[in-house]
Parts: C-alpha cells; structure tokens; sequence
C-alpha cells in the first residue's frame, strides 16, 4: 500500500479542524524527550514502565510507540515513542491510569492512547500538542483502528463498571461525528477490533463477563448491518485479529482448549473459516500484519516470532526474541522491523529481511 502520509500543510489543517471539533486538553498533559537510547543494534530492547499491551510504527515508519500496564493498579500510564533512526526518546503523560493500546494515523501520524481511565488521547508529536477525544465515566477504552483513506477512528471499550455498557463506536475526526456506534450486551467488552483500510468493515473479537472469548462480530459501515458473526470455539481464547483486504480475508490468531496456537483466515464477506495454521503452544500470542511487505507474523510464549507469507501463511522465518511473555507485535509499515512488547517491560525490535531467514 502506498504512503498515505498527507504533507505537513494538509496535516496541520486536519489537525486544526480535530481540536475544532475536540477542543479539551487532558486535565495534565505533557510531551517531553527523554535523553536516547542505543539502538544500533542487530536487536535492540527498549524499556518500558509497565507490561507493554499497545505497539505501533509511525506512517513515515520513523518513530515506535508503545504503552501498557491496562488494568494494573498505579501502572505506569505513559506512552513511550522511538525514534528507530536515532534513539531519541519521547514520553507522553497524561493517562492517569494504564494504557491497553495505541495507534498511529496512517494519513496524519496523529498518535491516538486507549486507557483503563475511560479515555482516549490524541498525541500531536509534531506539534507538541494533545487532544482529550473521548471519555466516560466508568468505560475503560481498549482497542483503537484508524481507516487508511479516511479520517476514521474506531474505539473499542474495555471493561465497563457500575452497570454501564461497553461499546463500539467510529469517529470521523475532522467533523466531530459519530459514524456508526453498537452497544454490547451487559458484561461484555472488545478485546481486538480492525477496520478497513476505506472505513467500510468493522470487525471486532468480544469478551464475556468472565473475560472468556464471546464472539467475533463483523459489520458494514456506515450503515451498521451485520455481515456476519460466530461464537468461540469452545475452550478458545482471542489472541489477535487483523484484515487482509486485498483477499477479502480476517487474520484471527487464537488459543485452543488445549494451549494449541492457531492462524486461522475467514472470509470477509461470510465469516466462513479457511484453512487454519498451527502456531505453537501457549496462553499469550500476538498478530501482525504487513500490507505492503504482504507478511503476516505471530508470537508466543515461547518467545518465537514466525513470519509467514500473508497470502498463502507459507512459513518465511522464524526469529527468537531476547525477552519472555510476548504481549504484542507490530510491524513497520515498509514491513522491515517488527516489535515485540512483553511483560517484562520491555519492547525488542527486530530487524527485516523476514523472508528466508532462521
């Protein structure tokens, strides 16, 4: 896919037109560098404050963000960007409690933070400027997806307290309007969601009220219609979902009943399950894609990354990771580094070609 960056002018317009629209600031905001780092290694390991939940690359694929800590109690609420070039160091703070994920604007670079203290951030690195987008009461925000040709941002709610409900909803950020909003039933809450590069497909894996696998639901937008929906496996939990436009595919990564790793592509326009792909064992995993290396890749507890071809999930490499507990992955846009973030704090970058490599 080609760069959507839009150029400075054209970025500054939209962002004028987002603060327009969403005039708060956080009640405390700050963007400040934090001295550099060495990143001039084969793999580098970048550190972090808390369990690293959320990764994700700049559209010019020049700075890495990543955040953490969810639900943990007095978890370090920042969000950390490299510069992969240089070393540089950026925090942002202004979360008051732990942050489960972050997301770049692939026409803008506008930084966008979910957190269990029910809000959303919008971060200007640019700029030096920060957005208060959303928040509710008692609505913790867990997965964030921008549309690629759109000024689109959907959201996912986290867990919801004191007999609120969890939604979904999708942003038009340059006109302050909601796009499309769905209720779940009481109790349940996102754990993955993906939207389509041109903003028409929404899809999103749910929990129930004990935090086990729900459903995974798709719909169209804007119009809101259900194209299709199936319920877990039995036993199975969600470990990452992704979309594959060129091919009408959803990329979920999951676990079986029996710690049984899977990759498995469903047919966008059905939901119908194809032909599945063991990826190990393990209770935690990831997923990434690729669009334009045209590469999918998964992590798990074994701290093996596995690269395959995202058409045919033909095996291409296999990378060890120099850190245990794998929380998250990312790939860079161009597709030549992928960042694994763990419980351990840290985030491990890793360097491309991840084509006939072992």
């Amino acid at each position: 896919m080609d760069n959507l960056l839009l150029h400075p002018e054209a970025r500054a317009t939209v962002w004028d037109r987002v603060c327009d629209h969403f005039p708060r600031q956080p009640a405390t905001w700050d963007i400040s560098a934090d001295g550099r780092v060495p990143i001039d290694d084969d793999a580098p390991l970048l550190r972090h404050g808390a369990p690293v939940l959320g990764l994700s690359f700049s559209p010019d694929g020049l700075w890495l963000a990543a955040a953490g800590g969810g639900a943990i109690p007095r978890a370090d609420a920042t969000v950390r960007c490299w510069n992969v070039e240089t070393g540089d160091t950026l925090v942002c703070r202004g979360h008051a409690a732990g942050v489960f994920a972050v997301a770049f604007d692939p026409r803008t670079g506008v930084l966008a933070s979910a957190s269990h203290d029910f809000s959303v951030l919008l971060w200007n690195l640019e700029a030096g400027d920060a957005v208060f987008l959303l928040g509710e009461d008692s609505v913790a925000k867990q997965g964030l997806a921008f549309a690629t040709t759109r000024p689109w941002l959907a959201i996912g709610d986290g867990h919801a307290y004191r007999g609120r409900q969890a939604a979904l909803r999708v942003l038009d950020l340059t006109t302050g309007q909601t796009v499309f909003q769905h209720t779940l039933p009481p109790g349940e809450h996102v754990q993955h969601l993906a939207l389509s590069p041109d903003g028409t497909t929404l899809v999103a894996a749910t929990l129930d009220a004990d935090a086990y696998a729900r459903e995974v639901v798709a719909w169209r937008l804007p119009e809101g219609e259900v194209l299709w929906r199936f319920d877990r496996p039995e036993g199975a939990a969600w470990q990452g979902l992704a979309l594959d436009p060129a091919r009408d595919r959803v990329l979920l990564a999951w676990r079986d009943a029996d710690d049984v790793r899977w990759l498995t592509p469903h047919a966008l326009a059905d939901g119908r399950a194809l032909d599945p792909v063991s990826v190990g064992r393990g209770l935690l995993g990831a997923l990434a894609v690729s669009h334009e290396a045209d590469l999918a890749a998964t992590v798990g507890e074994d701290a093996l990354v596995r690269v395959f071809e995202l058409g045919s999930l033909t095996p291409t490499a296999e990378l060890p990771v120099a850190a245990t507990g794998p929380t998250a992955l990312a790939f860079s846009p161009a597709g030549d580094l992928l960042a694994v973030g763990t419980v351990r704090r840290t985030v491990a970058l890793l360097r491309g070609p991840f084509r006939g490599r072992d």
